[in-house]
């Protein structure tokens, strides 16, 4: 009875449902700055800041923390003074989390992370937070495909394991991100071109996944995607650079976390991360805390606008980022770009003198032929200096793409790295659906 009251409630229009208002509401405050000048932003942004500060000062944890640093909301004269506000880091948080939160209420819950960067950790947030969240990611479907609809159904590859390969829901169709394989993808193929859904909603490694076995058994569907919703996961150039070519499709695709501290995408002309001013204030600073300067790699800081349950002010992501320039000069908006985002804390390999390795230096940068020849990889490394390959291969990976693996991936390591390529039959998915291309076990710790 219950899950039928619930499939005919997700069956009703968005406007008829909880959080439409505040998704209008927010799509409104959003739209009113997307081309302010620097002037308007950033007074709007030091408004903002000084609620949420205000707001965590009668919060046991922060009062103290502050305190000891010398800090008061008295103190904040302008948006540069947010720098006077010291640092709160994932372990704090995750230690002391009631003692950094309200009380909890009936219009608040608990969220927790699965701990991507190796620290999982738990906070409240208010039930509004989702809707407003939803708000942002449905204007960066608007920004590649301006006709977006949100009763519109779609395709989805991610989350949570499923029952079958599939499952039909009043949003569209999800297909599983488990079990990828050339039956599986087969059936997939039938299901987008039977349904025709304009947009596929997916995590980049699993719509690799999917790309890879279409291109390697020459799927090819008859459909047209109008637009490929990619996020929660990096998208590496050579995953889009397959996927483009498979489904021949624009994407959009953002930077985020479950902390909601952050959000970035890309416009319909650049694929450098547009920071939302909107959504919060975003800093990249190097290991003393500085601002880095244009084309520097830093850590992004978080200070979000709309917790108002477990505020995150100055919260160190433990990401890593190239900054890019104040404005994007092809689209028009005066959001800070990314150039790209570097990694988190545990996507760096750990060579055997204790330096620190990106997957970009390791990986990235290089070309490798035998990529056309892999259906799926994985580096781990659970010992300093230490890595092993894992390779899903496709019928035509030979000794020779194991050899310049080796060899280029040694290279790139200057020596530092003992590595050992292994050839598997299947990498498994972690709980909520993801393939991570690094699992590092190490505690890699600070970085610059």
């Amino acid at each position: 009875m219950l899950k039928s009251i619930k499939e005919k409630y997700y069956q009703l229009p968005y406007r008829f449902r909880h959080g439409y208002k505040t998704i209008k509401r927010t799509t409104a405050f959003i739209q009113k700055f997307e081309y302010a000048d620097k002037s308007e932003i950033e007074q709007m942004q030091f408004q903002h800041l000084q609620q949420i500060v205000n707001f965590a000062w009668k919060i046991n944890g922060y009062r103290e923390l502050w305190e000891t640093a010398n800090f008061s909301p008295d103190k904040l004269k302008s948006i540069d003074d947010i720098q006077k506000i010291p640092f709160v880091t994932k372990e704090l948080i995750r230690d002391n989390y009631k003692k950094f939160s309200v009380p909890k209420k009936w219009n608040v819950q608990y969220v927790s992370t699965g701990g991507s960067t190796g620290i999982p950790m738990g906070f409240y947030e208010k039930l509004e937070n989702t809707p407003i969240e939803n708000a942002f990611i449905y204007d960066i479907y608007k920004r590649v495909h301006p006709d977006f609809n949100i009763d519109e159904k779609s395709f989805t590859l991610r989350g949570r394991a499923l029952k079958n390969i599939y499952e039909s829901n009043p949003k569209g169709i999800n297909l599983s991100s488990y079990n990828i394989n050339e039956s599986t993808v087969k059936e997939y193929t039938a299901l987008i071109d039977k349904y025709k859904y304009r947009y596929l909603k997916a995590y980049p490694s699993s719509l690799y996944q999917v790309a890879k076995l279409m291109e390697d058994n020459h799927l090819i569907i008859q459909h047209h995607f109008e637009a490929l919703m990619l996020g929660s996961e990096p998208l590496f150039d050579f995953q889009k650079e397959l996927i483009q070519r498979v489904f021949n499709a624009p994407i959009a695709h953002w930077y985020g976390h479950s902390e909601k501290a952050v959000l970035a995408a890309n416009c319909k002309h650049s694929d450098k991360f547009h920071v939302y001013p909107q959504y919060g204030i975003t800093e990249v600073v190097d290991k003393n805390g500085n601002y880095v300067k244009e084309g520097e790699v830093g850590e992004i800081i978080g200070t979000s606008f709309w917790n108002f349950a477990t505020p995150f002010v100055r919260y160190k992501t433990m990401d890593y980022a190239e900054l890019g320039a104040s404005k994007c000069t092809e689209c028009g908006r005066n959001y800070q770009l990314l150039n790209r985002i570097e990694g988190r804390d545990q996507d760096f390999v750990i060579d055997v003198k204790g330096n620190k390795i990106t997957l970009t230096a390791l990986i990235f940068a290089q070309h490798f032929i035998c990529f056309g020849r892999i259906k799926q990889m994985q580096i781990k490394q659970t010992e300093k200096g230490k890595i092993s390959v894992l390779v899903v291969p496709t019928k035509d990976y030979n000794e020779k793409d194991s050899e310049e693996l080796l060899t280029k991936i040694k290279k790139a390591a200057t020596g530092g790295l003992s590595v050992e390529i292994k050839v598997v039959e299947s990498i498994e998915p972690s709980t909520n659906g993801k393939v991570r291309f690094l699992d590092q076990k190490l505690d890699v710790g600070e970085l610059y």
